[in-house]
């Protein structure tokens, strides 16, 4: 049974990761590398039990579950790895999520709170061809389509759905996002000038109050920010990574290969020219600049996540601005 219905208020997309872990298959380009090594990355529930041990009377949880891709009627349903949270062990102002894919390869997160992390996490377990997710809420699926977040979706309509014993409003699936290519490690790496040598004076980000990560922490009225500064570009956290690998490598571990692991993607959307700020997306939905940023400030509920913060401005694409600009008007967020 399928049905058209206008759309509804419900305009959402999973939190960004403001970072990865160091041992992830999937850096993201732009992103710090933080150590991970608080988590066992083969299984789910100590990962869990991380959280769990702390307790949720202290803003604490951790979760895992299975992900199963539905199949036709009669068919058993596929299994396509496994996920888990937690909230760090180490420092409880962050949670760390791990999707292990059906290719063995696994995505390290790093969240601002608690809520964020379960959110996500919540993202990966409701949302079986969900693959990666990346900056802004764009994401790629299983069948490596890149798409745009979520609540570009609530363009007007959604889909019932009949699920048998529990019929259900869902929202029709995200936008692919035009002429994107997807660019691996191995792509990176032949495209810019990294030297991953054991000599490189780079050390890890880390949690709880040591390293690089705590001295660029800042807090804002919409949490936790962390800032990498200009003087240390992206590249260092890839050399970093490379280094990382080759160790784990030399030391036995079975990995994928550089041309399996995913660091973003290109687009013509994603052009800097194509990039607006919060005085451009107020505008476009008719709203006044400080409408907008206490809208931000009280949680942005509606509003789509930063794609990027430069100089520690929020920046968004203009092709995700426009669509919740729209949405805006028209009462949706």
């Amino acid at each position: 049974m399928e049905d058209l219905a206008p759309a509804f208020n419900s305009a959402w997309t999973a939190p960004s990761p403001i970072a990865c872990g160091l041992r992830t298959d999937h850096p993201i380009v732009g992103l710090p590398l933080v150590d991970d090594g608080e988590l066992d990355l083969a299984d789910r529930h100590a990962i869990e039990a991380i959280g769990r041990v702390q307790g949720n009377d202290l803003g604490a949880w951790g979760r895992e579950d299975r992900i199963y891709l539905d199949q036709p009627e009669e068919e058993p349903s596929l299994p396509v790895g496994w996920c888990a949270f937690t909230t760090s062990g180490i420092d409880p102002r962050f949670s760390w999520v791990v999707r292990r894919h059906e290719d063995e390869t696994v995505s390290v997160l790093l969240y601002c709170g608690t809520s964020a992390g379960a959110s996500a996490f919540s993202s990966f377990d409701g949302s079986p061809e969900l693959y990666l997710m990346n900056r802004g809420g764009y994401h790629l699926d299983r069948e490596k389509t890149w798409r745009r977040p979520r609540h570009t979706a609530y363009s007007g309509r959604v889909r019932f759905v009949d699920h048998g014993d529990r019929p259900a409003w869902e929202p029709e699936w995200t936008v692919p996002v035009p002429a994107a290519r997807t660019v691996s490690a191995m792509e990176y790496l032949s495209l810019n000038s990294v030297t991953p040598e054991e000599d490189v004076n780079w050390i890890p980000w880390s949690l709880g109050g040591t390293g690089r990560f705590s001295s660029s922490l800042s807090i804002s009225s919409g949490g936790l920010v962390l800032d990498v500064p200009d003087t240390e570009p992206w590249n260092n956290e890839f050399s970093l990574w490379l280094v990382e690998r080759d160790k784990r490598a030399a030391a036995g571990e079975d990995l994928c290969s550089l041309a399996d692991c995913v660091v973003g993607f290109t687009a013509p959307e994603l052009n800097p020219a194509e990039l607006i700020d919060s005085t451009r997306m107020a505008a476009m939905a008719g709203r006044t600049i400080n409408n907008f940023s206490a809208n931000r400030a009280r949680g942005g509920i509606g509003i789509p996540q930063p794609y990027v913060h430069l100089g520690g401005n929020p920046v968004w694409t203009y092709a995700v601005g426009s669509a919740w600009a729209a949405g805006s008007r028209r009462g949706e967020g």
